[in-house]
């Protein structure tokens, strides 16, 4: 059975979604636009290009924190490795082609730096793709074996908050440990010499 993709409105009761509408729009009932009106406003593609953008400076930021380290903490290295492991995997994914790691390693830092260069890599040519090859529909299964749809713009967006996510607990553990963790929010990825624009 192949699980689709979820609408934003799925499982939202009848009320919520005529109150939404209403608080949005002023009419009951009325649907939101599908786009935004132009105005100058940075498009899908530039964020989503954003987004890998900040990933690659967050893992890197994020290797530094525990090369800082006396000896990385072990809790912590096995979180980054699953950040890039799964990176890896949804990277498989999209292009068609079986993961060539676990989604739990166990891997060194070293191991860890070279898997972020090649993410980056990979990450960067999808985010610099066509508008309309982020909506292409990317059919895999997950680690279950259950089989799913989602868009290149959906995993994308789901990669970046997922390493977000964890990237926050490596933080944590490597100020637990006595380290000074490397601050990895977008806001600060947006203030840093040189941000993209």
């Amino acid at each position: 059975m192949v699980r689709q993709k979820r609408s934003f409105t799925a499982g939202v009761s009848a009320t919520a979604r005529n109150s939404a509408s209403r608080c949005a729009t002023g009419r009951p009932g009325a649907t939101l636009p599908r786009k935004m009106p132009a105005t100058g406003a940075p498009n899908v593609s530039t964020h989503i290009r954003r987004l890998v953008e900040h990933l690659a400076w967050a893992d890197a930021r994020t290797l530094e924190s525990l090369r800082m380290m006396p000896a990385s903490p072990l809790d912590a290295l096995r979180l980054f490795g699953h950040v890039l492991a799964a990176e890896q995997v949804w990277l498989s994914r999209i292009d068609g082609r079986a993961p060539n790691v676990p989604i739990w390693p166990s891997m060194e830092i070293d191991e860890c730096a070279a898997l972020a260069v090649r993410n980056q890599a990979g990450f960067a040519k999808h985010a610099a793709a066509a508008p309309d090859a982020l909506a292409r529909e990317v059919r895999y299964r997950n680690t279950k074996g259950e089989e799913y749809v989602n868009t290149v713009e959906d995993i994308l967006l789901h990669v970046a908050l997922h390493g977000s996510y964890h990237r926050g607990q490596v933080a944590k553990i490597v100020r637990g440990e006595g380290g000074v963790p490397q601050p990895t929010d977008y806001i600060v990825f947006l203030r840093s010499p040189a941000p993209p624009r």
